[in-house]
C-alpha cells in the first residue's frame, strides 16, 4: 500500500535545501567582497595610504673597490691605512651612498669617493639604487712602528780619536699591508739617559724637528710606507783624549702621528742609542730597528 507522505520529513528535506541555498550564496557573497578590497601590509593601514617601497640587500648587484694609492699592489683590499683613500663603484648605475666612519664624496654617483676615518675602526659603507642596496666593510689600522735603515749610499759621521758616531737613516711607517701617505708624524723632545764619557756632555736633549714629517706614496716590502725626510742621528762628542770611559747615550723617543688636519695621536716609543763598548774603542748606533757597521775611535774623520 502506498503511504502518505509524512510532513516532518518534508519539512527536513525543505530545511536542508535552504541552508545549503544559503551557505553558497554567503560564499559568493564574500568572494566579491574579497576582490573588491585591497591588502594592506600594516593592520589598520588606510586603503589609501602609499606603501613605501624598501631597498633589499640585492645578490644581483654588489660594490666594487679600488685603493687610489698604486701600492701595494693589491689595490682591492678591504684593509686599509688611516686616512686613505679608495674608490666604490656600484655594480647597477647610480646609487646613494652612506658610510658609519670617514667620508663619501659626491653622496650620489656610480663611483665615489672613499676616505678613511683617522682612527682605527670598521666602516661599513651602503649603496642604494634601482631597488637594490649592496654593502662592503673596510677595516681601518693606525700605523704600528716607525722603522729605520741607513739611507743608501751614505756614511758613518765619526770624528778621528773621539768617541761620536752618526747616521743618516730612512724612516717607514709599519706595517706594509697598507699605505700611509695622508700620515705625518712628529717626535717629541726628550732627554738622553748618559753614561760613562758621554755623561760629560751638557746637551741632552734630542732636539727634533719642529716640522712634522710627512709619507710619500711608496710602500717598501717589509717595512712600510717611506716617510720623505731623512733623520740624522749623532751621539754628539765628548771632549778629551782616548782612553774615553766606555758608556752610552739612550733616548726613549715618543713619537706621534696625525691624518693631514686631524689630531696628535702617540703611537710608539722609538730608541736611539749610541755605544762606546766596553774595550774602549768599539763604536755603534741604533735606531728603529736600524743599526751601524761597528767603528773604531781611531778611525779617520767621516761624514754622513
Amino acid at each position: 500500500m502506498g503511504g502518505l507522505p509524512c510532513p516532518r520529513c518534508a519539512i527536513a528535506e525543505r530545511k536542508g535545501t535552504t541552508l545549503a541555498g544559503d551557505e553558497e550564496a554567503q560564499s559568493r557573497r564574500t568572494r566579491r567582497r574579497s576582490r573588491r578590497r585591497p591588502a594592506h601590509p600594516r593592520s589598520g593601514q588606510g586603503a589609501d595610504t602609499p606603501v613605501r617601497q624598501v631597498a633589499q640587500p640585492c645578490p644581483r648587484c654588489s660594490i666594487s673597490s679600488e685603493a687610489m694609492a698604486n701600492e701595494p699592489p693589491n689595490r682591492a683590499r678591504t684593509l686599509i691605512g688611516v686616512g686613505e683613500e679608495v674608490g666604490v663603484t656600484f655594480s647597477r648605475r647610480t646609487a646613494r651612498w652612506t658610510t658609519t666612519g670617514g667620508t663619501i664624496s659626491p653622496t650620489e654617483g656610480n663611483t665615489v669617493l672613499f676616505t678613511a676615518p683617522d682612527r682605527a675602526g670598521v666602516v661599513t659603507i651602503t649603496a642604494e639604487g634601482r631597488g637594490c642596496t649592496s654593502t662592503i666593510t673596510f677595516t681601518v689600522i693606525e700605523p704600528s712602528a716607525v722603522l729605520q735603515r741607513r739611507a743608501p749610499g751614505t756614511g758613518i759621521k765619526h770624528t778621528h780619536n773621539k768617541p761620536d758616531i752618526g747616521m743618516m737613516m730612512r724612516v717607514y711607517l709599519a706595517p706594509d699591508c697598507v699605505n700611509f701617505q695622508h700620515v705625518e708624524t712628529i717626535e717629541e723632545e726628550v732627554d738622553a739617559v748618559d753614561t760613562g764619557c758621554y755623561a760629560q756632555i751638557r746637551t741632552r736633549t734630542h732636539s727634533p724637528s719642529t716640522s712634522p714629517d710627512t709619507c710619500t706614496s711608496h710602500v717598501e716590502p717589509g717595512l712600510g710606507t717611506r716617510v720623505y725626510a731623512r733623520d740624522e742621528i749623532y751621539s754628539g762628542r765628548p771632549s778629551g783624549s782616548p782612553p774615553f770611559a766606555p758608556g752610552s747615550r739612550i733616548w726613549n723617543i715618543p713619537v706621534k702621528f696625525r691624518v693631514r688636519g686631524g689630531a696628535w695621536r702617540q703611537f710608539t716609543t722609538l730608541t736611539q742609542v749610541h755605544t762606546l763598548a766596553a774595550d774602549g774603542t768599539t763604536l755603534t748606533c741604533s735606531k728603529g730597528g736600524g743599526t751601524s757597521p761597528a767603528i773604531q775611535v781611531s778611525d779617520p774623520t767621516s761624514d754622513y
